[in-house]
């Protein structure tokens, strides 16, 4: 089975249902500096939709969470961790977004079809 979390303001709202598939959403906001003030809210926000997830990965029965990228992949391994459950990071582009650059701090495995987006993962690893 494969379960999919996003957020209620992302494509994903219309793109995964579309696809046949179920959305579960979580609360998030952005990693994203232009927030300004705003951007003290991550660590709360961060830890809410975690704990979403984890409730979400207990109810799918999910062996695995598997953050693609974007904001909502960073809940997904953080509630992995939470939960206890191994988990991965896939980034498709050559330099990885914020989300994926903390997300891969909290797992072991990140891949890309990049070669220019590992250096920045193992970087990223050691801080």
């Amino acid at each position: 089975m494969i379960s999919l979390v996003g957020t209620e303001r992302g494509l994903e709202t219309r793109l995964i249902p579309q696809a046949g598939y179920r959305l579960h959403t979580v609360d998030m906001i952005p990693f994203d500096p232009a927030l300004g003030a705003r951007r003290y809210l991550l660590p709360a926000a961060l830890m809410k939709s975690g704990a979403q997830c984890r409730a979400i990965l207990r109810e799918q029965g999910a062996h695995i969470a598997v953050g693609m990228g974007g904001y909502p992949s960073a809940p997904a391994v953080v509630g992995a961790r939470m939960a206890g459950l191994p988990s991965l990071i896939h980034e498709s582009n050559a330099v990885p977004g914020r989300a994926n650059r903390f997300a891969a701090r909290l797992t072991r495995t990140s891949r890309s079809p990049s070669t220019a987006a590992a250096p920045i993962f193992r970087a990223e690893k050691g801080r």
